[in-house]
């Protein structure tokens, strides 16, 4: 038994080395030796991320309008992060698929269509069956759909309340980083001019 033990303990310390060793040896930031079909595919990868169109903005505030935002005031910062923040669009992409789920939810399962395997066919009195097929239709108890669609429906709305109280947060956080700046700023301008 330890004889086993000492030999797999050695193994498996010789397959981390070994593994480190690999591992540090792909880090190095040289392409040289990459191949070709390696050089053509990441080239593609690269073509195609060049025409990938970026997602829609509501408010999208341009690189060069960034300057004159400053001088406007903490608003402009706020509306900034309400277009661009990507909690926000993850939050009302969730909304979108929630309120999307209501009908289905509301709506009968899908009919379920049965043929019969070749081999299983019946015997019966007047011969042998040639096909069998069955349809069968789940349906609920009378007020279990309506219920699935308040449910569903209630789901929504709490997230609907939890991207109004995302942006709230966002606008807040946002304008308290702006006031803490200008408070630093005319702080360091007062520690300077005080010199």
């Amino acid at each position: 038994m330890p004889s086993n033990f000492r030999s797999s303990s050695l193994l498996g310390g010789c397959c981390s080395l070994g593994l480190l060793a690999f591992g540090l040896s792909g880090c190095s930031a040289d392409m040289a030796g990459i191949d070709a079909n390696t050089a053509r595919w990441l080239d593609e990868g690269a073509a195609m991320s060049d025409r990938l169109e970026p997602l829609p903005v509501r408010e999208r505030v341009a690189v060069g309008e960034l300057d004159s935002a400053l001088l406007q005031g903490p608003e402009d910062f706020v509306a900034l992060a309400l277009s661009r923040s990507p909690i926000l669009r993850a939050a009302e992409a969730k909304v979108r698929r929630l309120e999307e789920r209501v009908p289905q939810v509301e709506s009968l399962d899908d009919p379920m269509l049965r043929v019969a395997p070749v081999g299983e066919m019946a015997e019966t009195a007047a011969g042998r069956v040639g096909v069998m097929t069955s349809l069968s239709q789940k349906l609920p108890l009378p007020a279990k759909l309506d219920a699935r669609g308040r449910i569903a429906k209630q789901q929504a709305a709490q997230a609907r309340a939890e991207v109004e109280r995302a942006r709230v947060k966002l606008a807040a956080d946002v304008r308290r980083a702006y006031w803490s700046h200008v408070v630093a700023v005319r702080t360091i301008q007062t520690t300077l001019e005080n010199r």
